[in-house]
């Protein structure tokens, strides 16, 4: 932050653009939503600005004391290089997680999605959607209706992809007759068993 300074006041000593930086750090807001100087004295410091001075504090022209024209750059300076490195931080942090589609299109009662349970990485279905809360649907589950948010859902495909059909297995019915049934491969693995309730 104090090269940024140095950088944008060229006149500027060493010893000014690091109390600037200690004092734009201690002064402009955290994570909590206060600031350290907030924390400790109750209240930030008055620093001159535009929205709340008088038009002294706005004139363009050079002061006759030049200290004081370098610490008001400075702190400008300071404060516009924490702005853009909070708000660089910030877009790192966001950009470090997954983002998740929270819309998972037009659903409603009776469609087959796909759904994806936090301790497990297989999609389970299809399954039918009984109802929707707000952001969480009911979706039966075999004999269970288990809540799901909005990001865990996936419609399921209505048509079967010839090119995704590899082969047929034979499931055993009751009445010792066969089934062939064709298995699907694609994106979409299942997982079978139980299903745990948030």
């Amino acid at each position: 932050m104090v090269s940024k300074i140095l950088a944008d006041c060229p006149g500027c000593d060493l010893d000014v653009a690091l109390a600037w930086a200690v004092a734009a750090r201690n002064a402009l807001s955290t994570f909590s939503g206060y600031s350290p100087n907030q924390l400790v004295f109750g209240q930030n410091p008055g620093i001159p600005g535009a929205f709340y001075d008088n038009l002294p504090a706005l004139d363009g022209e050079d002061t006759p004391a030049g200290i004081v024209k370098d610490n008001l750059n400075a702190l400008h300076a300071a404060r516009r290089a924490f702005t853009v490195a909070e708000s660089s931080e910030r877009l790192t942090r966001a950009l470090r997680h997954n983002v998740r589609d929270s819309d998972p299109g037009d659903l409603h009662y009776g469609d087959d999605v796909y759904y994806k349970r936090l301790d497990s990485n297989k999609w389970r279905g299809p399954d039918t959607i009984l109802g929707k809360d707000g952001k969480l649907f009911l979706v039966k589950h075999g004999g269970m209706c288990v809540r799901v948010h909005t990001c865990r859902i996936a419609t399921a495909p209505t048509s079967v992809d010839p090119a995704a059909v590899s082969n047929e297995e034979v499931v055993s019915q009751p009445n010792n007759s066969a089934l062939r049934v064709p298995s699907v491969r694609g994106d979409v693995e299942l997982g079978f068993g139980d299903s745990d309730m948030d």
